[in-house]
């Protein structure tokens, strides 16, 4: 039996721009506390890794997109050839 509701998080990858609102508002929201910030140097994705107070990692990967025949860069922009 147990004393305590077990909740789920979707999140639409379709809309998703890798922004961690949702990490951000799921602390608040639980009142969980952060876990101070550390620059990892190789990405926007600072999470590291989950633990105690970090429930939830969204990832963030930056990737080229195809638009036409012409391979564009991140936020859709060209590639310089």
């Amino acid at each position: 039996m147990q004393d305590h509701v077990e909740v789920g998080f979707f999140t639409d990858p379709s809309v998703c721009i890798g922004c961690k609102a949702c990490e951000v508002a799921c602390k608040e929201w639980n009142q969980v506390p952060d876990d101070g910030f550390t620059w990892s140097g190789n990405s926007y994705d600072n999470t590291g890794h989950l633990g105690a107070s970090t429930w939830r990692h969204v990832m963030f990967l930056e990737q080229d997109r195809q638009k036409g025949n012409q391979i564009t860069g991140p936020m859709g922009l060209p590639n310089p050839q």
